[in-house]
């Protein structure tokens, strides 16, 4: 390791944990792409991002189709996050219909306020 390195490391080691937490995590989202696709453990994934489109094509928050046994197609979705439904359809609407751009302004909003607020 260089001298320089080291000197960072001792000086600033927190700030290089956050890089790293927030390089790892858009080599994550990189990693997915603009895909949305249920995986092991991801599949809320894909009913945020319907909700998200839903909202954006000015459909409000119902799911058009039936998601889950506990959620049928038209009926209310308050057990899914507003905050985030609406965060998505923002992105969205800012930034077009590109599930990246989600998932990397969500790396680095997450990997910097875990830092601030620390785990949980």
């Amino acid at each position: 390791m260089s001298e320089s390195l080291l000197g960072l490391l001792r000086s600033r080691p927190l700030q290089l944990i956050v890089l790293a937490s927030v390089a790892l995590r858009l080599a994550g989202a990189a990693t997915l792409g603009n895909q949305v696709v249920s995986l092991p453990g991801t599949a809320d994934q894909v009913s945020y991002h319907a909700l998200g489109l839903r909202l954006l094509d000015g459909h409000g928050g119902p799911f058009g189709k039936d998601r889950w046994p506990i959620t049928r197609a038209g009926e209310p979705t308050a057990h899914w996050s507003r905050i985030y439904t609406l965060s998505l359809a923002a992105v969205c609407w800012l930034l077009g219909k590109k599930v990246l751009a989600a998932r990397s302004i969500q790396a680095v909003v997450v990997g910097v306020d875990h830092h601030r607020t620390g785990p949980g």
